[in-house]
C-alpha cells in the first residue's frame, strides 16, 4: 500500500438479506450498484453477526470486539459504552483522519450518545417510514463530502441507510417494480397464514400494508424488495459522486448489513429479533482499487467483530488489544487464505434472550430462559420460552428446518464447550459466569405493543 492511508466509505444497510441482493444471487434485479461493488471488489458469503438487533450489532461493528466485553447486548437498554472502548472513527482520528457521519441511532430511544464519538461533523436524523429517506441520508453524505475533501488528509464517512427496516414503504415507482397482481384478493390468505393467531405486533411493524387490506405474503415480500432497489439507487448516486470528484482509486468502500431480517425463519415473520441464519447472516463487500482483488468470492467464515480490525490492517494501523477481546482481520482472506476463524459467536438479549456459535458446518442455538434470579425469560411472542437446545446442519439443511440437536450429541457438546471457553476467556471483563443468563428483556412482547399501538394512535 502506498503511504498514503485510503479514504473510507462506511455504508451501512439497516435489514437487510444480503439474499435479497442479486450480487448474492436473488433473481429479482433489487441491487445494480451494490453489484458493481461486488464486481470491483470482495463478496463475503458467509458473515455473520455476533450480537442482534441495531443497537449491539453497531457497536460491535464500530468497536471491533466481542459484544461481551463491550457489554452492550440488547437494543434500547440503558447501558452505555465505557470510554475505555474507542469507537473507529476515534482511532481513525488519532491516525489524523477527519470523520463525518450520517446516522439515526442517537435520534432511536434511550438515545445512545457513544455512536457520535469521533466524529467531527454528525448528522443526526430520526427515520420517518415512507418518506424516501435513503435520498436525504444521500444528499447528507454529499454535503459531508463537501467539507471532508476541503483538507489535505485522508477522510471516514459514514452512512447508516434505514429503509429496508419495517414498515417496507418504499417510494410509489419502487412499489410495484416486483409485483403485479391483487395484493387485496381476499381469496388469497397468505398473509394471514403467515402470523400466529397470538401475534399482535407482526399487522403493527407491518403499518399500512395490513390496514389497507393486504393479504398476499409476497406482496409484503415485494415491499421489501422495493425499499432495497431504492436504496440500492441512492448508493449508486453516492458511488457515482466517487468517481465524478476522482475518489474511487483511493477510497476503501466498506458496504455490509447489522443483521438480516426473517420471513418465517425461527418462527418470526417481518422482524429480526432470532439468531437464526435469516438474522444474524449479514452482507459484507469490500473495494479498494489496487488492494482487493475485483470479483473476489469469499466463502469462509467470517464475524461483525472483525470488521474494524480489517479497516484497520488495511490502513496500516495497529490492531485491537487485547487480542482476546478483538475479531480478527479479515485481509489474509483477501490474499488467498482459506479461514481465520473456526467458529464465530451469536447472540440476542432485547427480545427474547439466546446464545450460540456458527461453524462452517453447523449452527447451535441456546435458548436462555431464566435469569440468574430465577426471572423467567419469554419469547419474542411473550411466551414461555422453549428450552431446547437448536443444531442445525448448515450444509445440508441451509434453510434451518430440521433441529438435529438429538442426532448429535457429540456435536452439540463440542460446540457447547466453544461456548463455555468464550465466556471462560472474557470473564476477567465481564465479572459473571453467563452474562445472557444476567440480561433483561428491553423490547420484551407488550412493551413493543404498547409503543406500536401508541405510534399507530398518534399517526
Amino acid at each position: 500500500m502506498s503511504s498514503s492511508r485510503p479514504n473510507i466509505v462506511f455504508i451501512a444497510a439497516d435489514t437487510l438479506r444480503p439474499d435479497h441482493l442479486s450480487a448474492y444471487g436473488y433473481t429479482r434485479p433489487t441491487s445494480p450498484n451494490i453489484d458493481r461493488l461486488a464486481e470491483e471488489g470482495a463478496l463475503f458469503s458467509d458473515y455473520q453477526a455476533a450480537q442482534i438487533p441495531t443497537h449491539p450489532a453497531f457497536t460491535t461493528l464500530l468497536t471491533g470486539v466481542d459484544p461481551l466485553y463491550h457489554g452492550i447486548l440488547s437494543h434500547s437498554g440503558t447501558r452505555q459504552l465505557r470510554p475505555s472502548v474507542p469507537m473507529l472513527p476515534q482511532r481513525l482520528q488519532a491516525a489524523g483522519y477527519i470523520t463525518g457521519g450520517v446516522d439515526n441511532m442517537m435520534a432511536m430511544q434511550t438515545g445512545p450518545s457513544w455512536f457520535a464519538r469521533g466524529f467531527d461533523y454528525f448528522r443526526i436524523y430520526r427515520y420517518t417510514p415512507g418518506t424516501g429517506e435513503a435520498a436525504r441520508v444521500t444528499n447528507w453524505a454529499l454535503s459531508l463530502l463537501d467539507l471532508l475533501t476541503q483538507e489535505q488528509r485522508p477522510f471516514f464517512l459514514f452512512l447508516h441507510y434505514f429503509d429496508p427496516h419495517t414498515p417496507y414503504a418504499p417510494p410509489a415507482e419502487f412499489q410495484r417494480r416486483f409485483y403485479s397482481g391483487d395484493e387485496c384478493d381476499p381469496a388469497n390468505t397468505s398473509l394471514h397464514n403467515a402470523i400466529p393467531e397470538d401475534d399482535r405486533l407482526t399487522p403493527l411493524l407491518l403499518g399500512n400494508l395490513t390496514t389497507r387490506g393486504v393479504t398476499d405474503f409476497n406482496y409484503v415480500i415485494a415491499q421489501y424488495d422495493g425499499e432495497i432497489a431504492f436504496m440500492d439507487r441512492e448508493i449508486g448516486r453516492l458511488l457515482n459522486e466517487l468517481d465524478a470528484r476522482s475518489l474511487s482509486r483511493n477510497t476503501l468502500v466498506v458496504l455490509l448489513s447489522d443483521h438480516g431480517e426473517a420471513f418465517g425463519e425461527g418462527g418470526l415473520v417481518f422482524d429480526h429479533h432470532t439468531i437464526h441464519n435469516a438474522v444474524t447472516r449479514c452482507a459484507l463487500l469490500l473495494r479498494l482499487p489496487g488492494e482487493i482483488p475485483e470479483g473476489l468470492r469469499v466463502s469462509s467464515l467470517a464475524s461483525s467483530m472483525d470488521v474494524t480490525p480489517t479497516i484497520l490492517d488495511l490502513c496500516e494501523l495497529p490492531l485491537i488489544q487485547p487480542t482476546e477481546v478483538a475479531g480478527v482481520s479479515l485481509t489474509p482472506l483477501l490474499r488467498g487464505a482459506p479461514s481465520v476463524r473456526l467458529s464465530a459467536p451469536i447472540g440476542e438479549a432485547s427480545r427474547q434472550v439466546s446464545h450460540g456459535v456458527v461453524t462452517p458446518e453447523w449452527r447451535l442455538i441456546e435458548p436462555v430462559t431464566a435469569r440468574t434470579d430465577g426471572t423467567p425469560l419469554p419469547d419474542f411472542l411473550g411466551r414461555p420460552r422453549d428450552p431446547h437446545i437448536q443444531l442445525f446442519d448448515r450444509r445440508s439443511d441451509p434453510h434451518e428446518q430440521h433441529n438435529v440437536a438429538t442426532q448429535h450429541p457429540q456435536m452439540v457438546a463440542v460446540l457447547q464447550r466453544l461456548m463455555r471457553e468464550r465466556l471462560e476467556r472474557l470473564h476477567p471483563y465481564t465479572g459473571v459466569d453467563d452474562p445472557f443468563r444476567h440480561c433483561s428483556l428491553t423490547l420484551d412482547f407488550e412493551t413493543m405493543v404498547a409503543r406500536h399501538n401508541t405510534r399507530a394512535t398518534s399517526a
